[in-house]
């Protein structure tokens, strides 16, 4: 899509804003975890009270890769578990989200399952997968489905996401230009 996404806007908002507007009365903390922390100055009188933590890279490789981001996010997190969501994912479900994290018990990961691929980036991880996605960037190892291969994952079919969204938009994310004018359609 070229630029920064986050701030790239649905019905004049920026897409990051829509994520935190969503998440902010429903969680005690929010980061946001990003390349590039000065972009959001741009809209930094809307991020009150929200941490904004640059990526940590551990190897000599700068590659970008959400696995950083869920590394440095677990790794700054207060809570034993975190819900870790993309910014451009603007059409979230709380009570999806509330049904994610009470199906956490006996497990290190809940994700959802749609069509066979998962969605790393809308879901929850236990505190202890830090060392997994530690030992993953210190090996220059950025994909995140290796990874969560090494946890305990629940993974949550379609048919149980349906029950809170029957039309998977909470897990909706916007990668190209029709990807946001289809936003707008359902917005």
């Amino acid at each position: 899509m070229g630029g920064f996404k986050a701030l790239k806007k649905l019905s004049g908002i920026p897409l990051i804003l829509h994520v935190v507007r969503k998440l902010k009365p429903f969680f005690g903390e929010l980061l946001i975890v990003t390349n590039h922390p000065s972009y959001l100055n741009l809209i930094k009188r809307d991020l009150k009270e929200i941490r904004i933590i640059k990526d940590e890279y551990l190897s000599s490789q700068t590659y970008k890769s959400s696995l950083v981001g869920i590394y440095t996010g677990l790794k700054n997190s207060s809570f034993s578990q975190s819900f870790i969501v993309a910014c451009d994912m603007p059409f979230l479900n709380l009570d999806l989200i509330n049904y994610l994290a009470g199906k956490m018990e006996n497990f290190n990961a809940v994700l959802p399952k749609i069509n066979g691929f998962i969605e790393p980036l809308h879901a929850i991880y236990a505190q202890e997968c830090l060392v997994n996605f530690h030992e993953a960037a210190l090996r220059a190892e950025f994909k995140i489905c290796n990874v969560i291969k090494a946890l305990t994952v629940n993974y949550i079919k379609e048919k149980e996401i349906a029950t809170f969204d029957p039309h998977c938009l909470s897990i909706f994310n916007i990668n190209q230009p029709e990807d946001l004018e289809k936003a707008e359609k359902i917005l």
